[in-house]
C-alpha cells in the first residue's frame, strides 16, 4: 500500500556509520537531498524528528526464490513458505521472510517472490529507537535496487551493485526479485571472473526455470569493478541513470529505492506497533479537536437556550403578575356588586328573560322560509312585523338595518312574503300551491295573493308565526 506521508528520510544501515538523507514527494516525483554518512547516534537523533522514516539493509546472507502458495490470509502464506524454506536446509539458525505476491492462481493459491535473511540481520534496525521513529518500511538493499531499477524500466533486467563488502547480482523485473547471487569481496580470489560467472549463472537460470531473458544490465556503485573487466568477459554492461540529466551514475539509488519500496517489508512488530499506536493517537487527537468543536457548540446553543427561557420566565412572571392584579380587580367589583345587587324584583327579571327566550327569533324565521324556497322561486321581500311595534324586513342579498326591541306584548310575528316564480301558467301556478303548502306547516297563512304575466308570476302571502 503506498505510503501517503510527503516529507522523510531516507536510510541505508552499514556496520560502523550509515547513508541517509531527506527526501520530500511532490505530484509526479522524490526530491532526494544530498546523502550523509551518519553515526548510530546521529542517525537515531534523525530518525526521531523525521514523519516518515524508510531504511534499507546489507544482508551477509540471503535467500530469493519463487513458488506457489496459499494466499488465503498472510500467516498462511508465511507459514507455507518458511515450510519450503525449512525442506531446503539452507538456514541453521533462526531467519526471517518477508515475501509480494506476483499474481493470483485462484482463490486460495498465488504466486510469490520471497527473499528469506538471518535473524542477526533484521536486528540491525536497533540502531533506532522503536519507541519514537515511525518505521515505514525496512527492505534489503537488494529490494531498494529493484525498485530504483524498476522505475526505469519493465523489463527483466540484470543489476550489478558494488559496495565496499559485497557485489549483488540481482534479476528482477518489475520490482519482482527473481534471483540473487551474492559475492564477497574479501573471500574472492577473481572478482571480475566470479562476477561474470554470476552473471552467465543468473541468465541461464532465469532463461531455463522462469523462461525470462534479460534485457538489461546495469551497474551501480562500481569500485574495484569497471565496465572493461566486463567486456573482457564478454558481459555488456551499462551504467545505470535515472534520467538524461544525471549525467551517469547516480549515487544514492538505494536510497532512492527504498522510498519507493512496497514489498518484502521485514519491519519488525516493535515497530509496527509504535506506527499504529501513532495512528490511534492522530486518530484520538481529530476526535478530541471535534468534540471540543462540539461542546463549543453545544455551550453557544446551551447559552441561547438559556437566555431564551429567562426571557420566557421573565414574561410569564409579569403574565402571572398582571393575572393576579385583574383577578384582584375582579374579585373586588365582584364584592362591590354584591353589595349593592337588589334581588327585590328577581322574578320580573326573570318573567322577562323567559318570555324573550319564547318570542321567534328573525334569523329562525328566515332559516325556516329560505329553507323551503323551490329552485323556480325568487323570493323578492320578507317582512316581519311585531304586532303594535315596528317592521323589521329582509331581502335575500341585501341585509337590511334593524333595531333590536326587547318586547313581551306578543309571542307571534305577523309575516309578509313576495316573490317571483320564473315558469309559465300551470307550472307557476304549481308551484305556488307547492310553496304555500309547505309554509303551511311551520306558520299559519290568512292571505295570499297570485297574479300570472306571460311567463312568468308574482305572488305575496301573508301568515303569523305559532306561539
Amino acid at each position: 500500500m503506498a505510503r501517503d506521508k510527503k516529507t522523510g528520510c531516507s536510510i541505508c544501515l552499514d556496520e560502523e556509520t550509515h547513508k541517509a538523507a531527506w527526501y520530500r514527494k511532490t505530484k509526479d516525483r522524490v526530491i532526494l537531498e544530498r546523502a550523509e554518512r551518519l553515526s548510530s547516534e546521529e542517525l537515531r537523533s534523525m530518525a526521531k524528528k523525521a514523519r516518515s522514516v524508510a531504511v534499507c539493509f546489507s544482508p551477509r546472507t540471503i535467500y530469493a526464490d519463487l513458488g506457489e502458495f496459499s494466499c488465503v490470509t498472510n500467516e498462511a502464506t508465511l507459514a507455507h513458505i518458511r515450510s519450503t524454506i525449512d525442506k531446503t536446509g539452507l538456514f541453521n539458525a533462526d531467519y526471517a521472510v518477508a515475501f509480494t505476491k506476483i499474481h493470483e492462481i485462484d482463490k486460495v493459491r498465488a504466486k510469490f517472490s520471497y527473499l528469506a535473511v538471518p535473524a542477526g540481520d533484521i536486528d540491525r534496525i536497533a540502531v533506532l529507537d522503536e519507541n519514537q521513529t515511525f518505521l515505514d518500511i525496512y527492505c534489503p538493499i537488494e529490494a531498494a535496487l529493484a525498485s530504483t531499477v524498476a522505475g526505469k524500466t519493465p523489463e527483466m533486467t540484470l543489476t550489478i551493485f558494488e559496495d565496499h563488502r559485497y557485489v549483488r547480482i540481482i534479476g528482477s523485473k518489475q520490482s519482482v526479485i527473481y534471483s540473487l547471487i551474492t559475492i564477497n569481496k574479501y573471500e574472492s580470489f577473481d572478482l571480475p571472473a566470479e562476477t561474470a560467472s554470476g552473471i552467465r549463472e543468473m541468465i541461464s537460470l532465469l532463461r531455463n526455470s522462469y523462461n525470462e531473458s534479460a534485457q538489461h544490465i546495469y551497474t551501480i556503485g562500481l569500485e574495484e569493478l569497471s565496465l572493461e573487466d566486463l567486456e573482457e568477459k564478454d558481459i555488456h554492461a551499462e551504467i545505470f541513470s535515472l534520467g538524461k540529466s544525471d549525467g551517469g551514475m547516480h549515487p544514492d539509488s538505494e536510497l532512492m529505492g527504498t522510498i519507493c519500496t512496497r514489498g518484502y517489508d521485514f519491519t519488525p512488530r516493535s515497530f509496527k506497533l509504535t506506527k499504529q499506536r501513532a495512528a490511534y493517537a492522530r486518530y484520538s487527537t481529530g476526535i478530541s479537536a471535534i468534540m471540543i468543536l462540539l461542546s463549543f457548540l453545544l455551550f453557544g446553543f446551551g447559552t441561547h437556550n438559556s437566555q431564551t427561557a429567562r426571557l420566557y420566565e421573565n414574561k410569564l412572571q409579569e403574565a402571572q403578575r398582571s393575572y393576579l392584579q385583574n383577578l384582584s380587580a375582579l374579585e373586588k367589583d365582584y364584592t362591590e356588586l354584591c353589595k349593592e345587587l337588589d334581588f327585590t324584583n328577581i322574578n320580573g327579571i326573570i318573567s322577562m328573560y323567559e318570555q324573550f327566550e319564547a318570542e321567534p327569533k328573525l334569523y329562525t324565521i328566515l332559516g325556516s322560509i329560505t329553507q323551503k324556497v323551490p329552485g323556480d322561486i325568487s323570493l323578492t321581500r320578507i317582512e316581519i312585523t311585531r304586532p303594535g311595534g315596528d317592521t323589521v324586513a329582509a331581502s335575500p342579498g341585501l341585509p337590511g338595518e334593524s333595531t333590536p326591541r326587547h318586547s313581551t306584548l306578543s309571542d307571534s310575528l305577523h309575516v309578509e312574503i313576495a316573490g317571483v316564480i320564473g315558469a309559465a301558467y300551470p307550472q307557476s301556478k304549481r308551484t305556488f300551491s307547492s310553496f304555500m303548502s309547505q309554509i303551511q306547516e311551520t306558520y299559519t297563512v290568512s292571505n295570499a295573493t297570485f297574479q300570472q304575466s306571460e311567463k312568468s308570476a308574482a305572488f305575496s302571502m301573508e301568515c303569523e308565526t305559532r306561539p
